[in-house]
């Protein structure tokens, strides 16, 4: 069986997927003509509309990244290709940045490096404690359970939004997504982690920000397609979001001229909360599973729905 990689791995690594019993090619991002006849393909975007009915063999997809947006998905529905990605592998990180923007906000973190720079030694009286704050997830998957996990020790409600309300490990209580007006009055920290779909897509907006408790800290490690960024920047200005930590946005790198840059009340970051010192290692290990149970005949893991988004 052959496998097409333009994800690049040590000699052991690949070795040991070819000792399941498969012909491996390992490329850059570009592919030669000669391999459009795997079986397997391992790739972050090289699957395109453009190139997709070149695949002739194609089976399986397994990504190296949690988002597929970028996949042409209207052609691989009317195929039988399965596509796999890395679900749960950048969850731990991630499920850290979280708390990590918590503690940087409720601490008046950006207001201490600031004087640090000034070398500046003032009394800052805008830092508080978690203990009885109510945090709410948008999304109680992997990461928001992560993340889930690492805070119920600070004396917060952990409130989780999902597609049915159903129960879920660390979280205090847990709801339908539809009933979120009822939690957005309440909550001081709006946590987003659903995925990129087509219901998701402008999901916060003018309409749900008027619905926030004002003062509410807002913080997205999903996707920026999830939010309207000129309805954000008009809640930040307002007051109704107090602060905001963005790690993802609609355009990366975020431009220059975005307003996010120079406003206090935000804090960036590059799309980097999924890093970490075990990501390849993590990869590489859901890739082995997942060639491994592909080729002797048994399910796969983080098969995504296309149609659903997730």
């Amino acid at each position: 069986m052959k496998a097409v990689f333009t994800i690049k791995y040590t000699d052991e690594q690949i070795k040991m997927i070819e000792d399941l019993g498969y012909d491996v090619i390992v490329r850059n991002k570009f592919l030669n003509e000669e391999d459009y006849d795997c079986d397997v393909l391992h790739c972050f975007k090289t699957l395109t509309s453009e190139n997709l009915h070149k695949f002739v063999n194609l089976k399986l997809v397994q990504l190296a990244s949690i988002g597929f947006e970028h996949l042409p998905k209207e052609e691989l529905l009317k195929t039988d290709i399965k596509i796999s990605n890395q679900n749960g592998i950048y969850s731990k990180p991630i499920g850290e940045w979280i708390v990590y923007n918590i503690l940087q906000i409720i601490k008046n973190d950006k207001k201490i490096i600031e004087n640090q720079q000034l070398k500046k030694w003032e009394f800052i009286r805008d830092v508080d404690e978690l203990d009885g704050k109510t945090l709410l997830f948008l999304g109680t998957g992997s990461i928001a359970t992560e993340a889930a996990k690492r805070l119920s020790n600070f004396g917060v409600k952990i409130i989780g939004l999902n597609s049915n309300g159903r129960d879920m490990d660390f979280f205090d209580e847990c709801y339908s997504l539809s009933d979120i007006d009822k939690f957005l009055h309440i909550s001081d920290f709006i946590i987003n982690v659903l995925p990129a779909t087509d219901k998701t897509y402008n999901y916060i907006n003018k309409d749900l920000l008027k619905k926030f408790k004002k003062g509410t800290n807002f913080i997205n490690v999903s996707r920026g397609l999830v939010v309207n960024e000129d309805d954000l920047l008009w809640a930040l200005r307002e007051g109704i979001v107090k602060n905001a930590c963005l790690d993802v946005f609609v355009n990366e790198p975020l431009d220059v001229s975005s307003p996010f840059w120079d406003m206090e009340n935000v804090y960036i970051s590059p799309h980097i909360s999924w890093s970490s010192s075990k990501k390849n290692e993590r990869v590489f290990e859901n890739l082995y599973d997942n060639m491994k149970n592909f080729i002797e005949n048994k399910p796969l893991k983080n098969i995504v729905d296309l149609k659903k988004g997730y």
